[in-house]
């Protein structure tokens, strides 16, 4: 049984940014190096995928929404290349200073490289030996042409979770997406339904582009997204800092997340800038640089790194699966951040800001540093 005060202490820890700093070591009682699997409540089975060694995939790391002009604003049949102010209730007062666009496709993810290799469709992998696709996934576009992730049907770069969005308040966003998914009879992803809508969770947003659950963009749609990026009642204390966006899909909302509709979003303001070097009075100059150089090693996204854990169940094939009649919450038996199985990341002796976010669909957690010495800072 869960007891209130470890829950309390629990759902404190899934909702606030931490910084650590120096090189803190996972407690083995908590990350055991043979036991990758989480606890769920069925048991294993030959149906599903087995263990894979953990620890051996590098952290993806999403990169930021590039910005692009108007003009480069994707236009088919029914989708208007301009924008439209008239569809959105202040964008007058509010006109876009960021535009992004974000494809929303289907494809192949690698969770990890061993369940990369156990899916179906073997091809060649150019050493005489033979690799799986990966797993199928729904994911979203947004980020660099040359970025990382994989290359979709119509040219963008996919990942799960999706590009970042990195906001200011005072500079509002705009975003196009587009549903390029395939219909229904045709998706290879068992679960979901390829009907999308986006919602920016928790941002004060106005209702035609808050991803309300019946406002969904059918395969072949697109919706346009106005993020006025002001205050709520103009109140600094509202200034909300990490967010993340996921499908709200009316009926689907927890399938179309687990399938990989997902992104993470930050914000920044006058006092956290995002800049660790911001000389003016008052800036928390907190670990950041998404968009200052980034770090001496040419890394975008500098040493402010969201981190999203979500738990998958694969089967036998590599693919994810989902018990749709588990009214008590699915949950898988494979721990995942940024959507990579038990990875490593490689850090320097320094500070970094981690924002560590509960992807669902059902699992609380509880997390922990060993041996940090208390040079980790909870903000919040």
């Amino acid at each position: 049984m869960i007891k209130r005060r470890n829950f309390i202490k629990a759902s404190a820890l899934l909702t606030v940014p931490a910084i650590f700093g120096g090189s803190g070591v996972a407690n083995a009682q908590l990350c055991r190096p043979t036991g990758n699997r989480a606890v769920t409540t069925e048991p294993d089975s030959a149906t599903f995928f087995p263990n894979v060694q953990p620890y051996t995939q590098a952290l993806f790391i999403p990169p930021a929404m590039v910005d692009i002009p108007e003009s480069e604003l994707a236009t088919s049949g029914t989708i208007p290349q301009e924008i439209n102010p008239n569809k959105h209730q202040r964008y007058n007062e509010f006109p876009a200073e960021q535009i992004h666009q974000q494809f929303v496709e289907e494809g192949h993810w690698n969770y990890h490289d061993e369940i990369t290799r156990g899916t179906q469709g073997q091809v060649p992998d150019g050493n005489g030996g033979f690799t799986g696709k990966g797993s199928v996934a729904w994911m979203y576009s947004g980020g660099p042409d040359d970025g990382v992730g994989v290359e979709g049907e119509f040219g963008s770069i996919l990942s799960t979770p999706g590009p970042t969005m990195v906001a200011h308040y005072g500079k509002p966003v705009f975003i196009r997406r587009l549903n390029r998914l395939p219909d229904a009879a045709d998706v290879m992803m068992p679960v979901g339904y390829p009907a999308v809508s986006t919602h920016l969770h928790n941002a004060h947003t106005a209702s035609e582009s808050d991803g309300y659950p019946m406002d969904f963009m059918q395969v072949g749609d697109h919706w346009d997204h106005h993020y006025a990026m002001y205050l709520a009642r103009n109140d600094p204390k509202e200034a909300l800092a990490s967010l993340w966006y996921h499908d709200h899909m009316i009926d689907f909302t927890a399938t179309n997340v687990y399938a990989g509709l997902s992104g993470l979003a930050i914000f920044y303001d006058d006092i956290d800038t995002g800049n660790e070097n911001d000389t003016a009075a008052g800036a928390l100059r907190l670990p950041g640089n998404l968009e200052f150089g980034g770090d001496d090693e040419g890394n975008a996204n500098g040493y402010d790194i969201s981190l999203l854990l979500h738990d998958v169940r694969f089967s036998a094939d590599g693919n994810p699966t989902y018990n749709v009649f588990d009214t008590d919450g699915h949950l898988g038996d494979f721990l995942t951040v940024n959507r990579k199985v038990m990875p490593f990341m490689n850090v320097k002796p320094r500070k970094y800001r981690f924002r560590v976010y509960d992807g669902g669909p059902s699992r609380f957690y509880e997390l922990a540093l060993y041996n940090t010495a208390d040079r980790d800072t909870q903000i919040g």
